[in-house]
């Protein structure tokens, strides 16, 4: 997973697609150290013939990329596939699409074990998409908190700002310590121009926010951002 930001809209991912990555080495495997060291070895000729599909699959499956983006402005969440920057596909989808984030333990038994994988999943009503691969729950578990947050967070900056900071402001009334509400609360506090206000909102999220490592990024950007303009 990712937290690039930018002017328009928020990455959550922007990488090799997990699953085609698995099936790609999996591919050059095949092609590359079975097929075609068997057919030199054994001087079959027709197996390099079988081994180019192989070959050919398993690079393009390793050159394609899955960007998930969502709009700060709409909240509509855009899946691009593309080849060699070659677009291949494109699929929307608006707020009310989204399920949630789940995370998907792959195990051979029911009993926990260190072996265990665990996948972070943002799960559509039509389909979902894997966008994290760890080896530890606790792990897992931090990354769907934190993909959890940042999405909370763009929903909270899509709607009027003093309906924002209301909500923060009773968000906060029960929660003081939460860095994600005081990251709220300097978003609402930008748009409605108290900077000064936006500014002690950030650096306290900042202070809270020491083991939220994507959400301290995010609030270092805008006070960086305050810095600036």
């Amino acid at each position: 997973m990712t937290d690039q930001l930018d002017e328009r809209e928020v990455v959550l991912y922007d990488d090799v697609p997990i699953g085609a990555r698995w099936a790609g080495w999996l591919l050059l495997g095949i092609g590359g150290l079975v097929l075609t060291p068997a057919a030199l070895v054994a001087r079959y000729g027709w197996l390099l013939v079988v081994a180019t599909p192989f070959l050919g699959c398993g690079v393009c499956l390793l050159q394609t990329r899955m960007r998930i983006a969502v709009d700060r402005r709409t909240l509509l969440v855009r899946v691009r596939y593309q080849l060699l920057r070659i677009g291949l596909s494109e699929r929307r989808f608006t707020p009310s699409d989204l399920v949630g984030v789940e995370i998907q333990r792959v195990a051979g038994d029911e009993l926990e074990r260190d072996s265990d994988t665990w996948y972070i999943r943002l799960v559509f009503h039509s389909r979902a998409y894997t966008v994290g691969r760890y080896g530890e729950h606790l792990d897992a578990l931090q990354a769907r908190r934190d993909l959890v947050n940042q999405l909370s967070l763009l929903q909270a900056t899509s709607i009027g700002s003093e309906e924002a900071q209301r909500r923060v402001e009773g968000q906060l009334h029960q929660a003081p310590d939460s860095p994600q509400s005081h990251y709220q609360l300097g978003l609402a506090l930008m748009r409605t121009g108290d900077r000064a206000g936006a500014r002690r909102a950030f650096q306290e999220a900042l202070a809270l926010s020491a083991d939220r490592p994507v959400l301290a990024r995010m609030v270092q950007q805008r006070i960086d951002e305050l810095e600036r303009s």
